[in-house]
C-alpha cells in the first residue's frame, strides 16, 4: 500500500498533460507549459477612461474600455437622508421643513421609502489583434469600439459580458477586394475599482459545435481583488492530446469558435475583520 502511494505521488509530479487543460482531459494532471497569463498592470487609476489604453498598435478610437456599473448596495431614503456630523457625535435627522439633499446636490426627488443604489464603476475590454499586429477593442460580437470625441466610451460593457464573444472576427482594417484577414481575441482587460467589490474571472473557450471540449486555465473562478488594472492574455493556439486546433478556414463558419458568456461576475467584497 505504501509503495502504491509513493508511485501515485511520483506520477502526479512527473507526468504532465499532453496539450492544454480542457473539459475532456484527464483529471489530476497539469499542462507542462501554461498558455494563459494574468498580470496586474497597476492600480485602478492606471487606466484613464478619457484617454483609453495608451499602448501602440490600436486603431484610432478603438482603445477605450467599456464602463460596467455594478450595484454594491441599495439604500432607502431613510439611510440617504441621514446626516453624519463632522464632530463625530451621533447621527441626526434633517431639521423639520428641510428638504433632503439628493444626488449631485439636488434636493428631494426620491420620496420616503424609495431606494437609491450605491454603484461602483468597473471597466472591461475585449481586445482583438490581427496577423499584422493591428489591435482594437470590441463592444459586442459584431461591433468595434470607436470613440471620436472626448469623454471615453459611452456604451456599457453589459452586452459584451452577457453574450458569447467570438474568438475570430474579420479585421476591420482590411482593404476592399483583398483576402479576408481575421483578428483573434487576444486579451481581456478588467479595471476593478477601489470599492467594496470583487470580480470573479472564469474564462472558457469553445472551439467547435457542441459536444466539444471547452478550454480553461489551470485555475478557474479566480477572484480579482479591488483596486487593480488586470489583463488576461488568451492562448494564441489551442492544443489537445490529439494535436492543435487550427483556426477556421475561409469557407468555415466562425460562430462555433467563441468565449462563453459568464467570463466575469461581480460580487460585494467581504468586509475586513476588525483590527
Amino acid at each position: 500500500m505504501l509503495l502504491q502511494s509513493l508511485v501515485q505521488i511520483q506520477a502526479s509530479t512527473v507526468e504532465y498533460l499532453p496539450g492544454m487543460l480542457h473539459s475532456g482531459c484527464p483529471k489530476g494532471l497539469l499542462p507542462k507549459f501554461s498558455s494563459w497569463s494574468l498580470i496586474k498592470l497597476g492600480p485602478a487609476k492606471a487606466y484613464n477612461p478619457h484617454t483609453g489604453l495608451e499602448q501602440p498598435g490600436f486603431l484610432p478610437g478603438s482603445s477605450y474600455l467599456l464602463p460596467w456599473d455594478v450595484v454594491i448596495r441599495s439604500r432607502s431614503e431613510d439611510e440617504v437622508g441621514l446626516i453624519e456630523p463632522l464632530d463625530g457625535g451621533p447621527s441626526s435627522w434633517p431639521a423639520p421643513n428641510k428638504a433632503l439633499v439628493g444626488k449631485r446636490g439636488s434636493t428631494g426627488g426620491l420620496g420616503r421609502g424609495r431606494r437609491r443604489d450605491d454603484v461602483a464603476r468597473a471597466f472591461v475590454g475585449f481586445e482583438y489583434e490581427d496577423s499584422r499586429g493591428r489591435r482594437f477593442l470590441s463592444s459586442g460580437p459584431d461591433k468595434v469600439v470607436k470613440v471620436l470625441g472626448p469623454g471615453g466610451a459611452k456604451e456599457p460593457a453589459t452586452r459584451a459580458l452577457n453574450t458569447d464573444m467570438p474568438l475570430y472576427i474579420p479585421s476591420p482594417a482590411q482593404g476592399r477586394g483583398l483576402k479576408p484577414n481575421y483578428a483573434q481575441l487576444a486579451r481581456l482587460y478588467i479595471v476593478v475599482p477601489d470599492a467594496h467589490l470583487e470580480i470573479t474571472l472564469n474564462p472558457q473557450v469553445q472551439l467547435g459545435s457542441p459536444p466539444c471540449s471547452v478550454f480553461h486555465p489551470e485555475q478557474t473562478e479566480l477572484v480579482l481583488p479591488p483596486d487593480g488594472l488586470w489583463v488576461l492574455r488568451f492562448p494564441y493556439s489551442y492544443v489537445t492530446d490529439r494535436g492543435p486546433c487550427y483556426p477556421p478556414k475561409d469557407n468555415q463558419p466562425l460562430a462555433n469558435c467563441k468565449v462563453l458568456r459568464g467570463i466575469l461576475r461581480a460580487n460585494t467584497a467581504s468586509p475586513l475583520p476588525p483590527q
